[in-house]
């Protein structure tokens, strides 16, 4: 079984950034991203994705082109159905850690429940175990 179907399978968060690491084959695609208007079809491909990848490392239309093979009217219109398709539809399970990608995908922020600066202060550990280590490392060095 695919890494990725068995994380999703055992509840775990998956990184964009990972799956763009190490794209699926479009047969496991299907089930990671399902398509909820067409559940047979695929919702986003492999190709997609890795012209997507290509886009987010800066390289130009027709350098992805260039590399893949295909004209720079198939990467732009890879590209385009990539971000039409994922647009307010990534699955919960899924987290978009690419900055620009979550802007292109219009992606909720992940949130987290402090409400103030004071709180994640109080919850942050204390310098003391930083500061005995530090100590350590300083003795093996002397010697």
């Amino acid at each position: 079984m695919n890494k990725f179907l068995e994380m999703k399978k055992r509840g775990e968060t998956i990184l964009f950034s990972e799956l763009l690491k190490d794209i699926p084959p479009d047969h496991i695609l299907i089930d990671l991203f399902p398509n909820k208007r067409n559940p047979v079809r695929l919702l986003v491909s492999h190709a997609e994705l890795e012209v997507l990848s290509l886009r987010l490392k800066g390289f130009t239309q027709a350098e992805i082109a260039e590399q893949l093979g295909i004209t720079p009217g198939q990467v732009a219109y890879r590209s385009k159905e990539a971000k039409n398709a994922l647009y307010m539809n990534v699955p919960p399970y899924i987290c978009v850690d690419i900055p620009a990608l979550r802007r292109i995908l219009n992606a909720p922020r992940e949130l987290t429940s402090y409400k103030l600066l004071s709180e994640l202060l109080r919850d942050m550990p204390s310098d003391e175990p930083a500061l005995i280590f530090k100590s350590e490392v300083l003795k093996c060095q002397a010697h």
